[in-house]
């Protein structure tokens, strides 16, 4: 009898075994209900469940427990842009045309030309008699003669006073050192003097004109003054001073300008140049 048991259990243990899963539900009610050793993750099932139940609660159970499943991560493919190697049509920009700007430069300033250089004078030959030095020449006014405030002179030729307008015709009155011998010039001696254009005759004495200036001939010249003040006269009478070059027996082609040295103005010089009519 026993083994006749065992039998029977070994075959329904085998059948069991190769039995689906929702049958192996169906048995174990009456096998492994009341066991103490009940798998917490198998469900009790009662007597009065049905095969469906059963299937449905073991399939949720398996799903919920074997199997589960990966979790799909979600991938994001950006979406392949198209390119396209067709060249891409480009506009070209019309040209404009830009009119040049003529400018017109200003007219170019008329310079006049440079005046032409004066020629320098040729040297002036002296005539046969002539003789050129160089001299001290000073001034006397009719403030300053002797006696003052008159044109006394002291060896009259062809003036009665002293006067003249610097002409060769009519030379202007001269004073010279002298001596107990005389003058130290012969009266009536003439002179030119280049820086004044004017002509001078000896007719006169200067008392402190004997022997001369630093080895110069001293010259003394009238220049009137007696229509303009004295302080006028006495400027312009040092406005003249110092030491020109003289002709001595001078020829009478000269240039000459004409008139008193100091009258409502002081006469102008012009350098040692000799400058013949």
């Amino acid at each position: 009898m026993p083994k006749i048991i065992f039998t029977i259990a070994l075959v329904a243990l085998v059948a069991v075994t190769a039995a689906p899963k929702p049958a192996e539900a169906a048995w174990c009610w009456w096998w492994c209900g009341n066991s103490s050793s009940q798998s917490s993750h198998r469900p009790y099932v009662s007597a009065s469940s049905s095969t469906a139940s059963v299937n449905k609660s073991y399939k949720s159970e398996h799903k919920r427990n074997k199997h589960k499943p990966k979790p799909v991560v979600a991938t994001t493919t950006a979406p392949a842009i198209a390119t396209s190697t067709k060249p891409v049509a480009t506009s070209t920009p019309t040209p404009v045309v830009v009119a040049p700007v003529i400018v017109t430069p200003p007219p170019a300033p008329v310079v006049p030309p440079p005046p032409a250089p004066t020629p320098a004078p040729a040297p002036t030959v002296l005539a046969p008699g002539e003789e050129s030095l160089s001299a001290w020449l000073t001034a006397y006014t009719y403030y300053d003669n002797d006696p003052p405030g008159s044109a006394a002179i002291s060896h009259p030729i062809i003036h009665s006073k002293a006067s003249g307008t610097g002409t060769f015709a009519d030379p202007i009155t001269l004073a010279v050192g002298f001596t107990k011998a005389g003058p130290d010039i012969a009266a009536g001696t003439r002179y030119y003097v280049p820086n004044m254009r004017k002509y001078f005759i000896v007719e006169d004495t200067c008392a402190s004109c004997h022997p001369g200036y630093k080895g110069n001939l001293w010259l003394d010249m009238w220049i009137d003054g007696g229509k303009t003040t004295e302080a006028l006269s006495t400027k312009c009478a040092e406005s003249v001073t110092g030491v020109y070059t003289v002709i001595k027996n001078p020829k009478s082609n000269y240039a000459a300008v004409p008139g008193v040295i100091s009258g409502p103005t002081c006469a102008p010089q012009f350098g040692n140049t000799l400058v013949v009519q």
